[in-house]
């Protein structure tokens, strides 16, 4: 049991100062997790880590009830088919 005490107390083992696991113990950089897109939007795109979040998430979002505006465009104006042939039209123009 010391000797994982020595590890976790070790200041090269720890994230950052101050981070904690789940279980409140000191965050251990071998044991944590990475965001590895991370890296694009922090580095070339210099945003901050909460920046980046946020802008990861607002897409997200957005990602996610888009289908729910496909779905009333189809069913209130344009069809099935009109709205497959739309969006395929969109799809390769924008591509």
């Amino acid at each position: 049991m010391e000797e994982s005490n020595d590890i976790l107390l070790d200041d090269e083992l720890v994230l950052v100062d101050g981070a904690v696991d789940y279980s409140g113990q000191p965050a251990v950089r071998s044991k944590s997790g990475y965001w590895r897109a991370a890296w694009f939007i922090i580095g070339p795109l210099q945003q901050s880590t909460a920046t980046a979040a946020e802008n990861v998430n607002i897409w997200a979002g957005t990602v996610s009830l888009l289908p729910f505006l496909g779905a009333f465009i189809a069913d209130s104006f344009l069809g099935r088919y009109g709205t497959i042939i739309l969006a395929s039209l969109i799809y390769i123009l924008v591509s």
